[in-house]
């Protein structure tokens, strides 16, 4: 039973590649491998090459000065972040929300099985998204020093205690969630505060990364007694990593052990929250009055409700409206150093530096897509908001509008913090204000027409359309591929009129938008009502 229930949850990871959404039928062969590959490429190709690039920068450098010990450490930590920041969204409706736990719980199955399972889904996820960071440090590693298969296993193992790591934080964080969300009336409160508070942490790392990046390349020795006075697990950990194979063992040992502790956590709270509801709102009694709403503000509310009810929405699709007005902080705080860093890099070129930080915030805009998985979203009441009197397009519209106020304030907030901490002329100051808000226009309108042309009613747990179908997943690396494409142009051809460029660039993008506006208007609605 539990092979039948491990694979019942990989195929629901993996039904955007297993199933037409459209059609909601099995998908060719062909067509799986495509989507599989496809996705390996924006995933893997995107964040790897980073983290390639990165691994370069780093590894030579630290084995230079007799610090190779950090270079794992270093690396296992981002293993650790991003393993548990993609996952642990994911954990409480996966675990603990699941529409089918009242169904499985019914029938005459373990509960051994039903939470081995479901941890199963969970560890998959971590460990996909684990590998992108943890995969290039390996490679890099063995092209700068020579290969040895003690060193190829500590580093399997160190990849597993990282991950045992994140799922240990996944795990504690996911409990936590569930049990706040059966005493607390309003989940987004849990949702926000906790993402502030991991924000700070983010920004607080990466701020002292520079500061030990800078530190390693003037070869401060000082730097490794000062992290092995502090805890000497970090060296530890390193060492096993280069191939020290009594310290594998140990980690391997507790890799076990903390992989048992998440199970078994996990099983001491999972019958209670799972079987909890919710805490609800005190209905008042009485008569309440209310204004009359025009059908745009109405459909507006209605998804606006639907945003603020859903932990995994707003966190899944909204994290740039906290991450853009956090950026747009650290870069007026840190004003001074990040203008003299940028014109030392660029070598005072205020055009490259507008162009690079304009990049900047429309990748960070692409975080806010609340528009790619709202269709799907609607779920089998779909049928419901088309048989009302009201025309499709303005049903779409609010799905539109909602990530358009989103988005167009909170990156208007960082542009102005840009603007401040850079201090650039009049016309760049414009085409920083003017570039980001039109890719913003254009990115809402694009998820749109990705949600109606991915469209999934046919889902158990909304982790799905939100995290893992075919719209969510394009739009988000469209973004990060619109910024790249913006420097990489600029860069290659050695464009030396910037402002022109920068101008081109947004006439490109308005008339982008206008031409897929117009597509939505047309087959879009029609193609909204037939599915």
């Amino acid at each position: 039973m539990l092979k039948v229930l491990i694979k019942k949850q990989l195929n629901e990871l993996l039904r955007g590649f297993l199933i037409s959404q459209k059609k909601n039928k099995a998908r060719t062969k062909s067509q799986t491998i495509g989507y599989i590959a496809f996705y390996v490429l924006l995933v893997y190709g995107v964040m790897g090459g980073f983290f390639v690039f990165f691994a370069h920068s780093t590894c030579s450098p630290l084995f230079s000065v007799d610090l190779g010990w950090m270079y794992f450490p270093f690396f296992g930590f981002f293993t650790i972040l991003l393993g548990f920041f993609c996952s642990v969204f994911a954990t409480p409706g996966m675990l603990y929300h699941a529409k089918d736990n009242d169904l499985v719980l019914s029938m005459p199955i373990s509960f051994r099985d039903i939470i081995i399972s479901r941890f199963v889904a969970i560890a998959v996820m971590a460990v996909s998204f684990s590998i992108p960071v943890y995969l290039p440090a390996m490679i890099v590693y063995f092209i700068v020093q020579p290969f040895t298969l003690s060193a190829l296993i500590c580093q399997l193992v160190g990849f597993i205690f990282t991950v045992s790591l994140a799922l240990l934080l996944c795990t504690l964080i996911g409990m936590a969630i569930a049990k706040l969300s059966t005493m607390i009336r309003s989940k987004s409160i849990i949702s926000l505060v906790g993402t502030a508070l991991f924000l700070v942490v983010y920004f607080y790392f990466i701020d002292a990364i520079q500061d030990f990046m800078a530190d390693v390349a003037q070869g401060a020795i000082n730097l490794a007694n000062g992290l092995n006075a502090l805890s000497s697990i970090f060296q530890k950990y390193g060492e096993m990593c280069l191939g020290n194979m009594g310290s594998m063992f140990i980690f391997l040992g507790v890799s076990i052990l903390i992989l048992g502790l998440c199970i078994y956590l996990v099983s001491i709270g999972f019958l209670k929250l799972a079987t909890s509801a919710p805490a609800q709102k005190k209905v008042k009694k009485g008569i309440k009055k209310d204004n009359l709403k025009s059908i745009d503000m109405a459909v507006l509310g209605k998804e606006k409700d639907r945003l603020f009810a859903s932990t995994n929405y707003l966190l899944n699709c909204c994290l740039g409206g906290i991450f853009i007005p956090a950026f747009g902080i650290y870069i007026l705080v840190k004003g001074s150093m990040v203008r003299e860093l940028a014109e030392d890099i660029t070598g005072g070129d205020m055009g490259l530096i507008a162009v690079v930080f304009t990049a900047a915030i429309c990748m960070f805009s692409a975080l806010i897509d609340t528009a790619a998985p709202s269709v799907s979203l609607e779920g089998k009441t779909h049928w419901i908001s088309q048989t009302l009197p009201v025309e499709p397009w303005k049903l779409l519209k609010g799905k539109l509008n909602l990530e358009l106020i989103l988005s167009v304030s909170t990156t208007l907030f960082a542009q102005i913090c840009l603007i401040i901490a850079l201090r650039p002329d009049l016309v760049n100051t414009l085409l920083i204000l003017i570039v980001p808000q039109s890719y913003v226009v254009f990115s809402a309108v694009f998820n749109l027409l990705l949600s109606i042309r991915f469209a999934n009613y046919e889902w158990t747990n909304e982790v799905f359309p939100i995290k893992q179908s075919a719209g969510v997943v394009i739009g988000l690396f469209s973004g990060w591929g619109y910024a790249a494409v913006l420097i990489a142009i600029y860069l290659i051809f050695n464009i030396s009129n910037e402002t022109a460029y920068l101008a081109i660039w947004c006439i490109a993008t308005i008339c982008a938008t206008y031409l897929l506006l117009k597509r939505i208007q047309g087959k879009g609605t029609l193609e909204y009502l037939e599915s």
